[in-house]
């Protein structure tokens, strides 16, 4: 709980440099940045930088889900059955919650593109922040219009999709 604490109240630059600092000066297991085709190392601390927050956000959802179902009356049926506590957990909780998670990993996987620019710039890592970024500084109009488009485009289809899944899950149609 401390780390995903830790992860979500700190900037998306500070987890990016302590991973270059643990990773790369004091482990040396990854290279500091760049980016070399069909060489996955340069994309692993750019991702764990940019995707920390959204599985932290995850991390305490599903256990805050998880404690209110442990609680709830059907759990307690199911443990004077017998039934182990690896069972409840995998075959009715985790069943039960799946769904929510679906919807919050869609919800937050459209937001991966806010922290996109820093995470970049820390790894030198060529993508669609170094794309805006440049398109900014040189005032090009068409790149940064179509980078935008495809900012709110994506941000628009990851968001339908969450609220039709949570429709066809509820039954209920969405006003929004």
């Amino acid at each position: 709980m401390f780390l995903s604490n830790w992860i979500l109240s700190t900037p998306v630059f500070v987890v990016g440099v302590v991973l270059l600092l643990i990773f790369f000066v004091q482990l040396e297991w990854f290279p500091p940045g760049g980016y070399e085709p069909w060489n996955s190392t340069y994309v692993v601390l750019p991702g764990i930088a940019l995707g920390s927050r959204v599985w932290a956000r995850i991390y305490q959802f599903a256990l805050s889900l998880t404690e209110i179902e442990l609680k709830s009356p059907y759990i307690k049926v199911l443990r004077a059955r017998g039934y182990s506590k690896n069972r409840i957990l995998w075959n009715h909780i985790l069943l039960k919650i799946l769904p929510l998670l679906v919807v919050l990993i869609l919800l937050d996987f459209s937001s991966l593109l806010s922290g996109a620019m820093i995470v970049e710039e820390i790894f030198f890592f060529p993508g669609i922040g170094k794309s805006m970024y440049y398109a900014i500084q040189t005032m090009d109009a068409e790149l940064l219009s179509a980078l935008l488009f495809y900012s709110g485009l994506t941000f628009y289809i990851f968001s339908r999709v969450s609220i039709r899944f949570q429709e066809s899950l509820t039954g209920k149609e969405n006003l929004f």
